[in-house]
């Protein structure tokens, strides 16, 4: 069975300066690239491996 990627924005400046997409979704699939715990000019948990984690999978679930 073929699937068709769809490409997922996160609605950051650079996606569409840069033309690339965050995600893909490929069937049951989606294969994100490098995402950081920043918001704009914001950074959200400085030092803290945990609170910057849970703020990236926060932001991922958001646009799935």
């Amino acid at each position: 069975m073929f699937h068709q990627s769809q490409l997922i924005s996160f609605g950051a400046k650079w996606e569409a300066i840069l033309e690339y997409s965050r995600a893909v979704r490929h069937g049951n699939l989606v294969a994100v690239s490098g995402t950081t715990d920043t918001d704009g000019n914001s950074i959200h948990g400085l030092g803290d491996a945990f609170v910057q984690a849970v703020y990236i999978l926060k932001k991922i679930e958001k646009v799935l």
